[in-house]
């Protein structure tokens, strides 16, 4: 079977993250796998790829200027990707993201291969382009298939498409390591918070910044890190200068492999305004992290009992971020039962489970 994941950049991010594991998971077990982007050929995958992974960049992505540069852009976008994609010939292309999406789908349409969207974020409040969204919209009753990652995703989607909609949760590869009780009283004497993701609005980091300014009045001794890139970094590090705590604020950049600095860290925080399914979150719950996450539209309540398996606060609320971390902080004993409950998703997760789903879906069609 040739499968092709197609996505607009390699580049750091968990869609990427995503399509990377997919796309080395099922080389192994002998697929033929075509991982297609709009990305500049210079640019190296973030995320390794396995050696017989065929990658192929595009380089579509170039910015033009004015309405009729844009038409042009998006015209060539249509014809060079269509006639890429009908040389490959894939059984199925699995498209994720805006204009991955619409590429997709005018490729395929009338055309014996199969198409399916994978949206693996909220789409009302997702919107890099709301035009192409629009669009998107519509071509969805052409798709052959909708792949989701949460229940209320999908209950968002018209009643005509309920049919041809599946639920998938991402994936939570082996963790190298999982902690027990005493790793997790030696990382709360480590006084660490970690989250990671891009900075980016949707992730709420100036409301976590807020919260943790709060939070260090009565535990002056911790520290935040926040890993990542993103186009709010300054705005980020000037908050952090008004609040008079950037020599506690880390922001050191990109990391591939989150696993390193979740066993180093105390307490993982997500602050997002809307989410997917993040799976730094469930990374974190993967090892045995102590976890806050906020109630954002979609993802975090349908993994996370409250005082259960972590903590949920409120959206836009640093108030309520910074009390969950004075009660995390001042209870060893929560922590503990909040972390072993926490790894109990990787019974529900597990790559193997989530990639036999997958096949399911490109089976049936």
């Amino acid at each position: 079977m040739k499968i092709m994941l197609f996505i607009p950049t390699v580049g750091a991010g968990g869609a990427e993250r995503v399509v990377s594991l997919m796309a080395n998971y099922w080389v192994k077990k002998g697929y033929d796998i075509v991982v297609l982007s709009l990305d500049n050929p210079n640019n190296e995958p973030f995320f390794r790829l396995h050696k017989n992974v065929n990658y192929e960049p595009l380089g579509l992505l170039r910015e033009k200027r004015g309405y009729l540069g844009k038409v042009k852009r998006t015209i060539s976008q249509i014809i060079t990707t269509r006639k890429r994609v009908h040389q490959i010939q894939p059984d199925v292309i699995i498209a994720q993201l805006d204009i991955a999406i619409f590429l997709a789908m005018t490729s395929t349409i009338y055309s014996k291969i199969k198409a399916i969207v994978y949206e693996g974020n909220n789409p009302y409040l997702n919107i890099t382009n709301k035009y192409l969204q629009k669009v998107n919209n519509f071509l969805y009753r052409f798709t052959d298939h909708l792949v989701l990652q949460t229940q209320q995703i999908a209950k968002t989607f018209p009643s005509y498409l309920q049919d041809k909609i599946s639920v998938i949760y991402n994936p939570v590869t082996t963790p190298p390591y999982q902690l027990n009780h005493e790793d997790c009283l030696r990382n709360l004497q480590r006084k660490k918070i970690t989250c990671v993701g891009r900075l980016e609005h949707q992730k709420g980091y100036d409301v976590l910044i807020r919260a943790f300014h709060l939070f260090s009045q009565h535990h002056p001794d911790w520290s935040l890190e926040i890993w990542g890139e993103g186009r709010e970094r300054s705005k980020l590090e000037q908050l952090c200068e008004e609040k008079g705590i950037s020599d506690r604020v880390l922001l050191p950049g990109n990391i591939k492999n989150p696993y390193d600095q979740l066993l180093k860290s105390s307490v993982f925080v997500l602050s997002s305004r809307f989410e997917g399914l993040p799976n730094v979150l469930l990374e974190a719950m993967s090892v045995g992290m102590p976890v806050i996450a906020t109630r954002c539209k979609f993802g975090p309540e349908e993994i996370i009992q409250h005082r259960q398996n972590g903590l949920l606060v409120p959206t836009e609320d640093a108030e309520a971020i910074a009390d969950a971390l004075v009660v995390l902080a001042d209870d060893p004993k929560l922590c503990k039962q909040l972390g072993q409950n926490a790894r109990k998703i990787n019974n529900k997760l597990h790559v193997d489970k989530i990639m036999e789903q997958w096949e399911d879906v490109i089976n049936s069609l």
